[in-house]
C-alpha cells in the first residue's frame, strides 16, 4: 500500500515513516505521514497541528548519542528562534480569533444592552403631516 502512494512535490520529504515511544500505549508506535488528499487504506489516522517537527536517528541503545542529538536539536531550534527578526509569532487564523473574539463579544454585549435600553425608553414618533397646499395648517 505505502509504496503505491505518490505525494505532491510539496509533501515529498523522505522518510515518511516515524517510530516513537508512546507512554499512553506503553510501547512503540509506527506512523506514516500521509499527504492531504491521499487515501488512508483503511488504517487509523491522526491529525497533527501545523508547524515544524524535528526528528533525528540514532542506534538503538546508544543513550549517549540520543542525548547528544536531542541537545543539538534543541540548540538548533533556539538558534533559529533567536535569529528570527520578528519577535511576534506568525499571524494565523487561531491567533487572530484569540485576539479579536473577546472584543467582538464585548461589542455584541454592549450593543444588545444599548438596544434593550433604548427600546424601553423610546417613544413613538409622530409623522410629519404632508402639506396639502403650500401652507401648513
Amino acid at each position: 500500500y505505502f509504496s503505491a502512494l505518490h505525494p505532491s512535490p510539496r509533501d515529498s520529504f523522505m522518510p515518511r515513516d516515524f517510530l516513537y515511544f508512546d507512554e499512553k500505549q506503553g510501547g512503540m508506535v509506527w506512523m506514516y505521514a500521509l499527504a492531504e488528499g491521499l487515501s488512508d487504506g483503511g488504517f487509523s489516522t491522526a491529525d497533527f497541528p501545523g508547524g515544524l517537527y524535528a526528528t533525528y536517528v540514532w542506534q538503538d541503545g546508544d543513550e549517549a548519542e540520543n542525548t547528544r542529538l536531542y541537545r543539538r536539536t534543541l540548540e538548533e531550534i533556539e538558534a533559529e528562534v533567536k535569529a528570527d527578526p520578528n519577535p511576534l509569532p506568525p499571524l494565523s487564523v487561531e491567533l487572530a480569533l484569540a485576539v479579536l473574539l473577546p472584543f467582538a463579544v464585548i461589542f455584541l454585549i454592549v450593543h444588545l444592552i444599548r438596544r434593550a435600553l433604548h427600546k424601553t425608553g423610546r417613544h413613538k414618533k409622530s409623522r410629519v403631516p404632508r402639506p396639502r397646499n403650500r401652507y401648513f395648517r
